[in-house]
């Protein structure tokens, strides 16, 4: 089905504009991809995968554009993220204070988490993806 996605993050700047996507429910799993379209200083949008398991409640996040970035959030749980760059590969652990995934995948799935890295403070981030069937608010 064809979904419109906005984003929002306490750590990026210039979230919250809006993508067009696919959204299905298969096995279990509901998937979400879409292109984000490119912010100020980006030449190009970036692409999102959400895949939520809703059996086990994980839910993965991967972005691509001038970078990789593959991250697994579980509520409760400590999880691992991976950030690839051209200046190498970084891993970091998610720890995952609040997940909440809508039923159908349409609503407000909202993630609170925080970034742990070695010998570093946790840095706290609330993250909004908003899905709505495309022609729709």
């Amino acid at each position: 089905m064809k979904v419109s996605v906005r984003i929002k993050s306490d750590l990026f700047e210039g979230s919250g504009s809006e993508g067009i996507g696919e959204s299905l429910i298969e096995e279990g799993r509901l998937r979400i991809s879409w292109i984000q379209p490119a912010g100020e200083g980006e030449a190009l949008g970036v692409k999102y995968a959400l895949t939520y398991d809703m059996a086990t409640g994980v839910l993965e996040v991967e972005r691509f554009s001038n970078h990789i970035s593959r991250m697994a959030f579980c509520e409760g749980a400590r999880t691992r993220g991976e950030l690839r760059t051209v200046e190498g590969c970084f891993e970091t652990e998610i720890f995952t204070h609040h997940l909440a995934v809508p039923g159908e995948g349409f609503g407000e799935t909202v993630l609170r988490y925080d970034l742990l890295n070695d010998g570093q403070e946790p840095i706290h981030n609330t993250l909004v993806i908003s899905v709505f069937e495309a022609g729709e608010k």
